[in-house]
């Protein structure tokens, strides 16, 4: 149990640190890349984030299971 623990822990970390990399600097929000191409990174940030949550949910079912 523990095992699976830190592996959501390590999901979640994980998460939060590609999260923090995109807004960390405000001129971020200034950036061409953002700035010019929002519906292709929004894009790409949910599709990131869907697969995030994909894996949360394997591990979260993982762990359900153990508790059986």
């Amino acid at each position: 149990m523990i095992d699976k623990l830190k592996a959501i822990q390590l999901e979640l970390r994980n998460t939060e640190k590609y999260l923090f990399g995109i807004i960390k600097n405000e001129w971020m929000k200034d950036h061409p890349h953002f700035a010019y191409n929002q519906k292709q990174v929004l894009s790409e940030i949910i599709i990131n984030l869907m697969k995030k949550q994909d894996e949360l949910g394997k591990l979260i079912d993982e762990l359900k299971e153990t508790e059986e």
